[in-house]
């Protein structure tokens, strides 16, 4: 397959998972953390993320989802708001065991609902030995550098 087909492909996927995770519940994820093949760390809103990925679902300007892709970014982390770093390893094997009634979400995958539980299971927290550097949109709507996160520091 092309590259160019593979990319479009990737982006769809990222669009049609961010799109449908619920929202609704106690804590929230509200961040992603990726890692570009040169190793760097990105970190993305998540609400922001959601939007764009909607927009490209039906032929809108996504600029910054395009800056994931176009960064080949892969996700490494999702930030819950009261849990913290994620592993999207085990975001993605509960989102594979949930298809049975024992997996870590009971049968019912929400993605706010995993990050919520993570601190019960053994290494599904993080933590990031490199800064993390926000990526986020300035009043013009381009992507730009946002703050640099040092999660050891925290």
């Amino acid at each position: 397959m092309n590259k160019k087909y593979l990319s479009v492909l990737r982006s769809s996927m990222i669009s049609a998972l961010l799109v449908i995770s619920p929202t609704l519940v106690f804590a929230k994820t509200d961040a992603i953390v990726s890692k570009d093949i040169q190793g760097n760390y990105y970190q993305y809103d998540f609400k922001s993320l959601r939007k764009d990925a909607a927009n490209n679902a039906v032929g809108l300007p996504s600029v910054l989802l395009d800056d994931f892709v176009q960064k080949k970014n892969v996700i490494v982390s999702y930030h819950d708001d009261k849990t913290g770093y994620v592993d999207s390893k085990f975001v993605n094997d509960a989102a594979i065991e949930s298809c049975s009634d024992g997996g870590p979400c009971g049968g019912l995958f929400t993605l706010d609902r995993c990050t919520e539980i993570a601190n019960e299971y053994e290494n599904a927290i993080l933590s990031f030995t490199k800064p993390i550097q926000t990526r986020i949109l300035d009043s013009n709507g381009s992507v730009i550098n946002g703050q640099l996160i040092n999660p050891i520091s925290k």
